[in-house]
């Protein structure tokens, strides 16, 4: 795993292009989730972005940016609607349609009825509001939207209902490139589940195509927070062939991605989550390529990470490869992209974060420009410039083809670091310790490196700081302070992350 790169603070012109830049946005919620996502559509050399604004729950802002990150145009559309609040926008609601107009979908609610519902909206490439419709299912007291996939000429939209008597299954609704309802199916064999909510609910993640099928990636929330992933097929008009359901060691798995890769064969990113403690997970990843009636080809579980991550967003990357990116949360929010070959094996897995190391940074959607760099968009949320947990910006990462930097404008406070596989390159012992803690480095360029040792207990709270320094690989950390119990152990350096879950005794 190559490890030679450099961070860079500073602006530099008439180099390669690289930007990172940001704009307002105000989330509507205490805590910022998925449903605060920005979405993105990369077209060769620019990127549409579309967002809330201003913390309103009626108005949202469109923008367009070129390669070197320069704002090309912007517009913002209120829906003046009494009492229809702004609820949710998806990582993925922003599509192209035709040549001349683009697509997005975001979710309402209408406080006077107490339901919820998805509309589509139709822009023209100078980001002005055409018109738009709302998705009614009859029958029907909520309607979200999850994922939008414009296909053959037809807009695909996937979501989740909720009947009046609370029964709760999944729907696929077409339209035309007018946006002309085609019509919908709903998928009513899918284990109906009752009482929606996060405690006992479907949530689709992912709508993909392969050959003359669509496949649906998810999770099933049950009481008692145990969680099963399901994975449905059907055909083109949304009637269900099979579907799948499955966990990991009887406990919690999550399937957030499916992506084709071949004529019949997807690969399936999912976490299985090991531990539940105080509202923080420690996950495991497992990658999956499936043929097309769910027979795996091949498969890879990564030993137990140290900390609870999400993956948002999955492509096929230029040379063939995997890219994948999402987030994890210890010490603050970070954003990681995570590249793997054909045959699952990764190739680098690299943490981004603005501003400090303990402010928060979610990346949520990935593309690539047409000269191949990487472009990536999330929010990020800086403790002292936003006291409140109100407000957050969103953030615009683009890299090059390597998912580096490099030496072009990239804005300030924008740092990346190698989160390095469990097991590989660092050498924690005695474990379980008692008085102290051996750490021995084998990475070659962290022999005489310095660091930050955190400790934390499994709830997230941090038990202890330390900046350290290694001499010819090698430092002693003093843990006789703590009580006994399982921590987890994050090394930062330079240029690596390490993990390692210690016990004290």
């Amino acid at each position: 795993m190559k490890r030679t790169f450099c961070i860079v603070f500073f602006f530099q012109f008439m180099v390669a292009p690289s930007y990172a830049q940001t704009f307002n946005l105000k989330s509507y919620a205490n805590r910022l989730d998925i449903f605060g996502s920005p979405a993105m559509l990369v077209e060769d050399s620019v990127l549409y972005s579309f967002s809330m604004i201003d913390g309103s729950h009626t108005a949202f802002t469109y923008k367009k940016f070129s390669r070197q990150g320069q704002l090309l145009d912007s517009n913002y559309y209120d829906v003046q609607e009494k009492g229809i609040s702004l609820i949710g926008m998806r990582r993925n609601m922003l599509q192209r349609i035709s040549g001349s107009s683009l697509l997005c979908v975001q979710d309402f609610f209408n406080s006077a009825r107490d339901t919820t519902f998805p509309r589509l909206y139709k822009i023209n490439n100078d980001l002005d509001t055409l018109y738009s419709v709302k998705l009614d299912l009859p029958g029907t007291t909520e309607v979200n939207s999850f994922d939008v996939l414009v296909d053959s000429n037809q807009i695909v939209l996937l979501g989740h209902y909720a009947n009046i008597d609370l029964q709760l299954g999944l729907y696929i609704a077409r339209y035309d490139t007018a946006l002309n309802l085609l019509g919908y199916s709903t998928i009513r064999d899918f284990r109906p589940i009752y009482t929606p909510g996060y405690g006992h609910a479907y949530f689709p993640y992912r709508l993909r195509r392969m050959a003359d099928n669509y496949y649906i990636t998810g999770r099933c929330f049950y009481v008692h927070k145990f969680v099963e992933s399901f994975l449905v097929k059907t055909d083109l008009l949304g009637n269900k062939i099979w579907d799948k359901r499955y966990k990991y060691l009887d406990s919690n798995t999550v399937s957030f991605e499916i992506l084709p890769i071949g004529q019949d064969s997807l690969f399936q990113a999912s976490i299985y989550r090991s531990k539940y403690i105080n509202g923080n997970g420690y996950n495991r990843a497992i990658f999956r390529v499936l043929d097309s009636n769910c027979n795996v080809w091949d498969s890879i579980v990564y030993p137990a990470e140290e900390t609870q991550f999400e993956f948002t967003n999955a492509i096929r990357s230029a040379d063939g490869a995997i890219l994948l990116t999402g987030f994890y949360y210890l010490d603050g929010t970070k954003g990681f992209i995570w590249k793997l070959d054909k045959n699952l094996n990764t190739i680098w897995r690299r943490v981004y974060y603005h501003g400090d190391w303990e402010d928060s940074s979610w990346l949520y959607n990935i593309d690539q420009w047409n000269d191949d760099g990487i472009i990536t968009t999330g929010t990020y949320f800086d403790r002292y410039l936003n006291p409140s947990p109100y407000s957050v910006y969103v953030w615009l990462l683009s890299l090059d083809d390597s998912g580096c930097l490099g030496a072009g404008d990239c804005g300030s406070d924008i740092s990346f670091v190698e989160w390095v596989l469990p097991e590989q390159g660092l050498s924690v012992y005695p474990n379980p310790a008692h008085d102290y803690l051996n750490l021995e480095m084998g990475l070659p360029e962290c022999q005489n490196m310095q660091g930050t040792a955190h400790i934390f207990s499994l709830d997230g709270e941090l038990v202890l700081e330390e900046k350290v320094q290694f001499f010819q690989g090698k430092l002693r950390l003093d843990v006789s302070k703590l009580n006994q119990g399982q921590y987890v152990l994050e090394l930062k350096t330079n240029t690596s992350l390490f993990m390692v879950r210690v016990l004290i005794h």
